[in-house]
C-alpha cells in the first residue's frame, strides 16, 4: 500500500512539475506517462486532479460530492489555492462597441420612409458587431430587413418617437443609443411662404387655406395644419369631418412641430359690404369640424353690416379646441354664432364678442341674432368646457335698451356649461342721454342645462355714465338670466357650484339694477341651485338685493340668501347656497388660497354628476369637498 501511495505522489508530483513548464500539458498529453494517474487519486489529491485531468472543479464535485474540498468549493476558494491556473488567469478587458448614426431624415408625414445607417460603428477589440432596434414610444413600423441599416416609416400619427438601437460584440459588451424622430401623421400644410402650386406636403407647403381644404377633400386627409402667421379667412367649409389646426412652427433643420400656446395662427375675416365671418358651415357640412389652436379675428370695418368670427346655420357642428376668438369692429358684431346644427363645443378657448358701434335689442333667433360672445340656437348639443367668453362692448345712443350676452343658449335639447368665466360685457352710451343704457349679461337660456363650476358675471352696462344731471344713469346686469321658455315640466335646470357676480355699477343716486339670478318665469319652476356663491362687491340699496329675483307669477319679488335656501318649489331643490366674497386671485378666475369658498361645493350625486377637473385641467376635489368656483385650488 505505501509503494501504491509513494507511486501517485511522483506522478502527480511529475505532473505538476511539468504543469510549471507548460500549464495546459496534461490537457494536451493526458496519455504521458507522467500524467497518468492511477483510477482513483480523488481522494488523496483532489485539488491537483483538477488541474491534471480534463474536467473543470464543477464537474468533478458533481461526481465527488462527498470530499471535504467540494464542500466549500467556490472559484475564489480554487484560485486562492492555484492563482496560476489558466481558469484563475484575468480575462483581458472587453470594451463595448461604439455606435455610429447616419440618419436620412428626423422627421416625417405618413407613410414617409427614412434611413437609419449604424453601418460606421465599430468595435474597440475588433469584434463582429450584431444591431438590434426597437421602437420604445410613438408608433411607426421598420421595414425588413433590420440589419445595420434599417428603414423607418411613420405612421398618421402625431407625436414624437423613440427608437433605441444596440449593438452587441458576443463577448458580453453591448451599448446603446435613443433617437429622437418627429412623426407629423398626416395633413395637407400651410405656411406664409408655401405656394398653392405645391403638393400640401411639409417640405411643400401651400399659402391658403382654402387651397389647403381643397386638397384635404380631394384626397381625403382629414387634417389643415397652418404654421404660425396672419391668413385670410371668408372661407365656406364644403365638408365636415376636418380639423383645422394651427400653432405650428418650422425648426431649422425644416422639420415642423406644434405649440399653440407660443406661435400663433391668425386667420382674419376680409372686409365685405355685407356679412364678414372667418368661417362659415352651412347645410352641405354633415360632419363635425374642429378648429384647434387658432386664432380668428371678424373684421374691422365699419362698412360691413354684419361681422361673424364663426358662423354656422343648418350644417352639423363645430368644435372649438385651444383658440382665440375676437368678434371684431363693425355696426353689429358677434363673436361665435350658431342656429340649427346639431353639435357645438367650445373647450380651452377663450372668446371675446367683439366692439359693435350699434345696438340691439334681445335675440330672436334666427331673425335677430344680438349682440355677445357665443349665441347660440336651435341645437340638440352644446358643451362650453374651461373657457373663457367675454360678451365684447356695444356703443350706441338709441333710445332702446340694447343687450349684450358673454353665452346665449336658446332652444337646446342637451346642454352642458362648466369650469367657465363668462363676463357680460360692456354697454356704452355714445350721447350722454337720459334713456336707458345697456343691459349686460353673463348667461342667458330658457334650456335645461347642466350649470357646473362657473363664474358668471353680469357685465358693466353703463360705461360714459354722466348726463345732464350727472346721477340718472341707469341699467341692467344679470349674472344669469332664465327666459320664457316652451316647457319644463320635463327638464331640471341644474345649477350648482357657482360664482355668480351680478355686475352693474353704482352710479349716483339711481343705481343700475342687478341681479344675481333673474328668472322670467317664477320660483316654482324645477330647479337643483345648490351651493352657488350669489355676491357683489358693489354697495346696493335695501330694496334692491343683488341675489336673486322672481318676475312671475310672485311679481317682483327679491330673495336674499336665507330666502333663497328655502324657496324649494315643485321638483325643486334650493341648498347651501351663500353670499359671500369669495377672495379671489389677482386673475380674477383663480381663488386665493385664503378663500373661503375652498371645501364650500356640493359634493354631487347620481343625478348631479359634477367634472372631476377645473378650468386649469387639475383634478377636482383636492381636499374633501369641492371648491366653489371653476377653480380647485392647489392645498
Amino acid at each position: 500500500m505505501k509503494r501504491v501511495v509513494i507511486i501517485i505522489g511522483l506522478l502527480v508530483s511529475g505532473c505538476v512539475r511539468e504543469k510549471i513548464k507548460e500549464v495546459d500539458y496534461c490537457m494536451e498529453h493526458p496519455d504521458a506517462s507522467e500524467c497518468k494517474i492511477p483510477e482513483d487519486p480523488c481522494s488523496l489529491y483532489p485539488d491537483l486532479y483538477f488541474y491534471c485531468v480534463n474536467l473543470p472543479p464543477e464537474e468533478f464535485c458533481k461526481k465527488y460530492p462527498e470530499l471535504d474540498i467540494c464542500q466549500e468549493l467556490t472559484p475564489e476558494y480554487v484560485c486562492q489555492k492555484h492563482p496560476e491556473w489558466s481558469i484563475c488567469q484575468p480575462l483581458p478587458p472587453n470594451y463595448p462597441p461604439v455606435i455610429t448614426l447616419t440618419i436620412s431624415s428626423r422627421c416625417g408625414q405618413f407613410n414617409d420612409v427614412i434611413t437609419i445607417d449604424a453601418s460606421g460603428s465599430r468595435d474597440p477589440d475588433g469584434d463582429s458587431i450584431t444591431f438590434s432596434w426597437e421602437i420604445l414610444s410613438g408608433s411607426g413600423e421598420f421595414v425588413p430587413p433590420l440589419t445595420s441599416v434599417v428603414n423607418f416609416r411613420f405612421s398618421n400619427k402625431e407625436e414624437d418617437v423613440i427608437i433605441m438601437v444596440r449593438a452587441n460584440d458576443g463577448r458580453g459588451g453591448e451599448s446603446e443609443k435613443p433617437i429622437n424622430l418627429i412623426s407629423m401623421g398626416d395633413g395637407v400644410f400651410v405656411d406664409t411662404n408655401g405656394d398653392d402650386s405645391n403638393s400640401g406636403r411639409f417640405n411643400e407647403p401651400v399659402s391658403s387655406i382654402a387651397k389647403a381644404l381643397d386638397i384635404a377633400y380631394s384626397s381625403g386627409i382629414t387634417e389643415v395644419k397652418i404654421l404660425e402667421g396672419t391668413y385670410e379667412g371668408g372661407i365656406d367649409i364644403k365638408k365636415g369631418g376636418i380639423s383645422i389646426k394651427g400653432g405650428y412652427y418650422r425648426e431649422p433643420d425644416g422639420c415642423i412641430r406644434r405649440d399653440f400656446e407660443n406661435y400663433y395662427t391668425i386667420i382674419t375675416s376680409p372686409i365685405t359690404a355685407s356679412t364678414s365671418y372667418v368661417f362659415n358651415l352651412t347645410s352641405p357640412v354633415t360632419n363635425l369640424v374642429v378648429f384647434d389652436g387658432v386664432y380668428m379675428e371678424g373684421v374691422t370695418s365699419g362698412a360691413t353690416s354684419e361681422v361673424f368670427a364663426i358662423r354656422a346655420v343648418g350644417a352639423y357642428g363645430f368644435e372649438i379646441r385651444n383658440s382665440y376668438i375676437y368678434g371684431g369692429n363693425g355696426p353689429r358684431v358677434r363673436a361665435v354664432y350658431a342656429y340649427a346644427v346639431t353639435s357645438i363645443s367650445l373647450i380651452k378657448s377663450r372668446v371675446y364678442g367683439g366692439n359693435s358701434s350699434t345696438i340691439a335689442g334681445p335675440p330672436n333667433l334666427p331673425t335677430t341674432f344680438g349682440r355677445g360672445g357665443v349665441i347660440l340656437g336651435n341645437i340638440q348639443n352644446v358643451l362650453i368646457d374651461s373657457s373663457i367668453i367675454d360678451g365684447g362692448k356695444s356703443v350706441g345712443s338709441s333710445t332702446t335698451t340694447g343687450y349684450i350676452f358673454g353665452l346665449y343658449v336658446q332652444g337646446v335639447t342637451n346642454c352642458s356649461v362648466l369650469n367657465s368665466s363668462i363676463y357680460g360685457g360692456t354697454g356704452y352710451n355714445s350721447n350722454n342721454s337720459g334713456a336707458p343704457d345697456f343691459a349686460t349679461i353673463g348667461f342667458a337660456t330658457n334650456s335645461a342645462c347642466e350649470v357646473y363650476h362657473n363664474y358668471f358675471h353680469g357685465g358693466y352696462p353703463v360705461e360714459n355714465v354722466l348726463n345732464a344731471s350727472n346721477n340718472e344713469r341707469t341699467g341692467i346686469s344679470i349674472g344669469i338670466y332664465i327666459f320664457f321658455a316652451p316647457s319644463y315640466s320635463s327638464s331640471i335646470t341644474k345649477i350648482v357650484n357657482n360664482i355668480i357676480d351680478p355686475g352693474g355699477a353704482d352710479v349716483g343716486a339711481t343705481e343700475t339694477a342687478r341681479y344675481g339670478v333673474y328668472d322670467e318665469q317664477g320660483s316654482a319652476r324645477n330647479y337643483i341651485f345648490k351651493n352657488n356663491d350669489i355676491y357683489s362687491s358693489l354697495p346696493y340699496i335695501s330694496t334692491q338685493l343683488p341675489i336673486l329675483y322672481f318676475n312671475y307669477p310672485e311679481g317682483a319679488k327679491w330673495k336674499d340668501i336665507s330666502e333663497v335656501n328655502l324657496s324649494d318649489g315643485d321638483g325643486g331643490n334650493f341648498d347651501g347656497n351663500l353670499s359671500i366674497d369669495p377672495i379671489f386671485d389677482s386673475d380674477g378666475i383663480h381663488l386665493s388660497p385664503i378663500s373661503p369658498l375652498i371645501d364650500a361645493g356640493y359634493p354631487g350625486s347620481i343625478t348631479e354628476v359634477l367634472p372631476e377637473y377645473d378650468i386649469d385641467g387639475d383634478i377636482r376635489p383636492i381636499g374633501n369637498l369641492p371648491d366653489i368656483g371653476p377653480d380647485e385650488v392647489k392645498k
